[in-house]
């Protein structure tokens, strides 16, 4: 009888097989990671206040509790707030963004170094196999075995165990916010939470209707779990807590690691280091018929604000554009942006993914609010921000 190890077991061996040094990196990187996320929350919950101050800074002034610091500043006047204010939460929001970015980095490198070592761990049991092991498999499937067994470790394991931890963190800061007496807050959930075949556009109520989409299947129970946790809170008088599920997100800041990035950024990429080889084409993975929708980040940031300014007391909004379109027409349409000249490849080796995945928005337009940007107009606006910090050429 064969048996399978449960989940923790299989846990478990992986932990024994990393060495001591990972091990310690690991436990640095929760710490980055619960670091990480706090410093998110206070960046994003300060924002309300800090706009608050700027339009009534005698508040602040005359306040008991700010009395020893105002002094101590040696601020006489409430104007004279505005400027270290400013600075303050300047300063704040850029170190929030840098640790996220810390832990991008870190997460990344670490899932990478940590396959690595077990690729090194693998091909050494490989080669002291018996001589007519040897013989009967040639080495490039040998290669090829290890590759993939180590790389079924990280992007099977690694990453999604990382990301579920890293997700998982932000239940505490929900229940921070709650216990602190926070009566408002907005929690980011992400379209995977909704089964992988949904009927589409996708409504609000058809979360926990069908079985997630396996890829992303940790992200999305973590994103499900905030999102019940605000829901539970929202029973109590007073409280408010918004769930916003946004789509595909593009914009300034994107990741455009061919190893990790999502569409958009990839092709970005992609596009622009083939202008720049001279190349009369480029290829795209599967075979550009599936659709999706795109929404320019400051889109998605000024419809958690207006949610917030409209003093929504409880449920879950999608947010999107509302308009979707094929990876061919997204290509293409990339293309234009960049300048490319080419064709593009089709690479129908490679999976398709689900056929379509379309919000419906009528919920969050009912209350008047409606995406600005255009796709065009976004992507133009992310190849300048990849023009500018974020050019890694290969040519």
């Amino acid at each position: 009888m064969h048996f399978t190890p449960n989940i923790p077991t299989l846990l478990l061996r992986l932990w024994l097989q990393i060495s001591p040094r990972r091990r310690g990196q690991f436990a640095l990187l929760l710490v980055l990671m619960v670091s990480a996320s706090f410093a998110e929350i206070l960046s994003i919950g300060a924002v309300l206040p800090f706009l608050a101050v700027l339009t009534a800074p005698e508040r602040i002034f005359q306040l008991p509790a700010a009395q020893p610091l105002i002094q101590a500043a040696g601020i006489t006047s409430a104007s004279q707030l505005l400027l270290p204010l400013t600075i303050t939460f300047g300063v704040a929001a850029l170190l929030s963004g840098a640790m996220r970015l810390l832990l991008l980095w870190a997460s990344t490198r670490l899932s990478f170094a940590t396959g690595a070592d077990l690729s090194i761990s693998i091909y050494r049991r490989t080669l002291y196999q018996p001589y007519a092991v040897h013989v009967a498999r040639n080495s490039s499937e040998v290669i090829n075995g290890i590759s993939t067994k180590a790389n079924s470790v990280i992007y099977s394991i690694i990453v999604p165990l990382l990301t579920l931890i890293s997700s998982t963190i932000m239940l505490i800061a929900i229940h921070a916010a709650h216990q602190s007496n926070v009566k408002w807050f907005c929690f980011l959930g992400s379209s995977c939470i909704y089964p992988r075949e949904c009927p589409q556009p996708i409504k609000e109520e058809y979360i926990l209707t069908g079985p997630l989409e396996a890829t992303n299947e940790p992200y999305a129970i973590a994103k499900i779990a905030g999102i019940e946790l605000c829901n539970t809170y929202n029973k109590e008088p007073g409280t408010r807590f918004v769930n916003v599920m946004p789509t595909n997100l593009y914009g300034a800041n994107d990741n455009y690691d061919l190893a990790n990035s999502h569409v958009l950024p990839a092709l970005i990429r992609k596009v622009h280091e083939a202008k720049l080889r001279g190349d009369s084409n480029f290829v795209v993975w599967g075979s550009g018929k599936v659709k999706r929708e795109f929404l320019y980040v400051d889109d998605m940031a000024d419809a958690c604000v207006f949610l917030m300014e409209k003093g929504i007391e409880t449920g879950m909004y999608n947010i999107g554009s509302g308009v979707d379109v094929t990876i061919n027409e997204l290509a293409e349409t990339v293309m234009q942006v960049v300048g490319f000249k080419g064709t593009i490849i089709f690479d129908t080796s490679k999976p398709d993914g689900t056929p379509r995945k379309l919000l419906d928005v009528s919920r969050l337009a009912s209350l008047g609010w409606k995406a600005r940007t255009t796709l065009k107009e976004g992507i133009k606006l992310a190849y300048q921000d990849f023009s500018r910090n974020h050019l890694i050429v290969n040519i």
